[in-house]
């Protein structure tokens, strides 16, 4: 027992430089040490007056410069249900340091410099529900370490250095929901990971190195909702890796994978999907049947890749999609028919391709279409009739082509257009006609310059 530099009230609570402080001081004096000055303010935090940072059955330790905790903290606060210790600067966690804390609830050690965690950290915690270790610098995980933990829910491992998963990590674990382990460096997944996760909704591995995935890894898992694998080193998906996932509802393979392409039947049966997203892939070809009986599709978005053409009924039967992306390919033109029945869509985005001409009648039937970009292509006119009937259209794109000319009624019907984009195209003047009845335009764009409309 000594007495606290700034105060001088009794503790048992030292500085990494080796002076006292007490944890009511902590704040004031905030990361300098208020004796020597030299060194950052870090506390070696003991059971002494610890209560002072509880509040009924929660305690808040976040954000205090803790970077030490000893074995017999929490003696006597066995009613603890929620503890946080997220933005110190703990480097390890003492095997008995929760031992007794029967009524936990939560843990939170995010932003910290843990490097690993011992096998029994959390024996008998059977009520706990959620464990968040993200931000820091773990690199494996014991096979047991959640071993009795029947009522845990969700998991958050994300953005620390584990570079695999042992197969039976997640064994009982019947009530999980979250797994969250995007952000390390984990290679591949075990085909048995996931086996029993029977009420698993939310998948997020994103930011690994995985290059393959196993055609049984999600098997059992029904409830499913949402997966998430952007940023890893995929090449390509198993046929059946989806079976069977009927409540799956956003699927995102984006930025960084390589995968060249996609099996026709990967997406079959899956009812509820109402999100996908392949951007930032090496996709070339895309099946016509591809998205066959998703009724449910709103958005789609395979921006980023080397897709040459789109098959004519690619769309077919998409009656709720609201959402097209797929700027940045090699797309030279596209079919007539190609959005035929979207009476949902909403937004439309083929700019960064090498579209030469667009058909009169693309636009056709499409009245909810908010907007269009199309720009950076070597597009060289428009048909007169394109955006017909286009009632709700609000924007439009066209900037970066080689358009020579715009016909006076390109524009006439778009009662709520705001914004038309033609910059840096190859006409330098148009007809006033352009702009009759269009009472809701703010902003024009051509060659270098923007018109500016005052209502």
């Amino acid at each position: 027992m000594t007495e606290c530099c700034v105060c001088f009230d009794e503790t048992t609570n030292f500085t990494s430089c080796g002076h006292s402080v007490c944890l009511s001081c902590i704040e004031k004096i905030k990361k300098t040490c208020p004796m020597c000055r030299q060194e950052l303010f870090k506390i070696i935090l003991s059971n002494l007056n610890i209560h002072k940072f509880i509040s009924s059955s929660s305690g808040d330790f976040s954000n205090k410069s803790i970077c030490l905790l000893s074995e017999n903290l929490f003696v006597g606060f066995n009613n603890l249900s929620y503890i946080d210790f997220s933005f110190n600067q703990i480097v390890s966690l003492p095997e008995k340091l929760l031992n007794g804390l029967d009524n936990l609830d939560t843990i939170d050690f995010s932003y910290n410099q843990i490097v690993s965690l011992h096998e029994n950290l959390f024996n008998g915690l059977v009520n706990l529900k959620r464990i968040a270790f993200s931000h820091n610098q773990i690199e494996s995980l014991p096979e047991n370490l959640f071993v009795g933990l029947i009522n845990l829910y969700s998991i958050s491992f994300s953005h620390n250095q584990i570079v695999s998963l042992t197969e039976k990590l997640f064994v009982g674990l019947g009530k999980l929901e979250c797994i969250d382990f995007s952000n390390n460096q984990i290679v591949s997944l075990p085909e048995k990971l996931l086996n029993g996760l029977g009420k698993l909704d939310t998948i997020d591995f994103s930011g690994n190195k995985i290059k393959l995935l196993s055609e049984k890894l999600f098997n059992g898992l029904d409830h499913l909702e949402f997966i998430r694998f952007s940023h890893n080193e995929i090449v390509s998906l198993p046929e059946k890796l989806f079976n069977g996932l009927v409540n799956l509802k956003k699927i995102s393979f984006s930025h960084y994978n390589q995968i060249v392409s996609l099996p026709e039947n990967l997406f079959n049966c899956l009812d509820n999907l109402s999100f996908i997203n392949f951007s930032n892939n090496n996709i070339s070809l895309l099946p016509e049947k591809l998205f066959v009986g998703l009724k449910k599709l709103d958005t789609i978005n395979f921006s980023d890749n080397q897709i040459v053409s789109l098959p004519e009924k690619l769309f077919g039967g998409l009656k709720k999609l609201k959402c097209i992306s797929f700027s940045n390919n090699q797309i030279v033109s596209l079919h007539e028919k190609l959005f035929i029945g979207l009476g949902t869509l909403d937004s439309i985005d083929f700019s960064n391709n090498k579209i030469v001409s667009l058909p009169e009648n693309l636009f056709f039937g499409l009245i909810n279409l908010n907007s269009i970009s199309f720009s950076y292509n070597q597009i060289v006119s428009l048909p007169e009739n394109l955006f017909v009937g286009l009632i709700n259209l609000n924007s439009i794109s066209f900037s970066y082509n080689q358009i020579e000319s715009l016909h006076k009624k390109l524009f006439n019907g778009l009662v709520k257009i705001e914004r038309i984009n033609f910059a840096h195209n190859e006409f330098g003047s148009f007809n006033d006609y352009l702009f009759v009845d269009l009472n809701n335009l703010k902003i024009f764009y051509y060659l270098h310059f923007q018109l500016i409309f005052y209502r």
